[in-house]
């Protein structure tokens, strides 16, 4: 009998105490209604949005990608930027903008094929060595098809994350994919 009161009176203080926190926040705190009204604007306020909107721009540098996530310079002094598309390639911009017509490196054979909406698996990442410059050096981080044997019904990875080197061939502007030395996989 004494448990079954405690219970009841457990339950009392519960409801008591989550009432007492539902009235307080409607009787103290503002909500969505407007409590008062906004200032207007200064002279050197109004007269800096112009300005801001004039030294903020945004320019299409290149175009006929699929899927980029991410630009890197190239460090190398030669200004050039490599753009990451998520399918498996990467492109090299030249110092004026430019798109190279064949990729720096593509890795689409290598991957696990994307799903054509949305997939958060593919060629997700790239950092060039220190000392890239003389020693051509990169590496990159991409997801390949699942080890042989996997995945299982019990398992909730699907691809295996990449972890590889690679270096620079002949052209500064093409990866020699022979050179790929996976140090890193990791069941994703």
């Amino acid at each position: 009998m004494k448990r079954i009161f405690m219970r009841g009176v457990g339950r009392i203080l519960i409801l008591t105490c989550g009432m007492m926190v539902l009235i307080s926040t409607v009787l103290f705190s503002p909500g969505c209604k407007k409590t008062e009204s906004t200032p207007p604007l200064s002279e050197e306020e109004a007269t800096a949005i112009p300005k801001l909107k004039e030294a903020v721009d945004l320019q299409l540098v290149e175009d006929g990608f699929v899927s980029p996530i991410g630009v890197v310079p190239i460090p190398d002094n030669s200004g050039r930027l490599v753009v990451i598309d998520q399918i498996g390639r990467l492109w090299v911009l030249d110092a004026s903008g430019n798109k190279m017509a064949t990729p720096f490196i593509d890795l689409t054979s290598r991957m696990i094929t994307l799903n054509p909406g949305f997939d958060e698996r593919g060629l997700l990442g790239v950092a060039f060595h220190p000392d890239y410059a003389s020693n051509g050096r990169l590496f990159i981080y991409y997801n390949a098809p699942p080890r042989a044997g996997g995945p299982t019904p019990t398992t909730t990875w699907n691809n295996l994350a990449r972890f590889s080197e690679f270096r620079i061939s002949s052209d500064p502007n093409v990866v020699d994919m022979r050179s790929e030395r996976v140090f890193l996989e990791i069941d994703d």
